[in-house]
This record gives structure tokens, sequence and C-alpha cells, in this order.
């Protein structure tokens, strides 16, 4: 094959990931969206504690390094990282006392919230969390 021809390849593979990365992307912040619905954001109380680029795993939405996470004594509050916001994502508060049945697992926590199962860091899922 001539340089051209691999160029031309690269170039044109690099554009089909690119359409597909964009519509996986728009498909979480959807489904983002939608969560957002049921639990609209409130502001964080005074001392809550906060960590940036967290992973989170909503069923098969899995964001991970895409939330910011804070966590008060009422609210998870979920806020998306740059990416997520430019294709439309908002912040989410979910109540604490929404989030049920939270285990450990090997390097994380699982939960659940309504029928959903969530996947995330510890220190913001399990009940023993302290902001």
């Amino acid at each position: 094959m001539s340089p051209l021809t691999i160029s031309i390849f690269v170039v044109v593979m690099l554009l089909i990931d690119s359409v597909v990365v964009v519509a996986l992307l728009s498909n979480a912040a959807e489904e983002f969206r939608t969560l957002a619905k049921q639990f609209p954001p409130v502001p964080p109380q005074a001392g809550a504690r906060r960590r940036e680029f967290q992973s989170f795993r909503f069923d098969l939405l899995n964001l991970g390094w895409c939330l910011h996470a804070t966590l008060d004594a009422t609210y998870l509050h979920l806020e998306p990282a740059w990416l997520l916001r430019r294709l439309g994502a908002g912040p989410v508060s979910i109540p604490r006392d929404r989030i049920t049945k939270a285990t450990r697992t090997f390097t994380a926590a699982k939960a659940t919230l309504g029928s959903t199962i969530i996947r995330g860091p510890r220190w913001c899922l399990l009940p023993d969390a302290h902001p």
C-alpha cells in the first residue's frame, strides 16, 4: 500500500471512531439528563466533602472519571465533568436515603437507587460515609 492510501485509511478510521465516541457520550448525557429529571440539583451544605473526576456506573452506563461528587448529610451531589456538560448533562442531587443495599466490592461500592444498580466510590455510597 502506498503512503497516501495508508494516510487516507487512517483518517477514515479516525473519523469513524470519532462518530462512535460522540454517539456513546451523547447517549450517556441523555441517560444522565433522565436521572436529573428525577433528582433535581440542590446546593450542597457547608462543609460538604468533594472529590473531582470520580467514576460511577449506573446499570450499563459507565461514567469513568466523568463526575465530580460532593457528599453532605442529606444528598449525594453529582456534577458532570466538562465534556458531559457540553453534551447537555446537568447536575444531580440524589437523597442519601434513596441509596439502599450498599455493599463493599473489591475496589468500590455497589448500591441500589430504585431499580438502578450504582457502582462508585466507597467514600460516598456506603451508609457509614461521612461528609
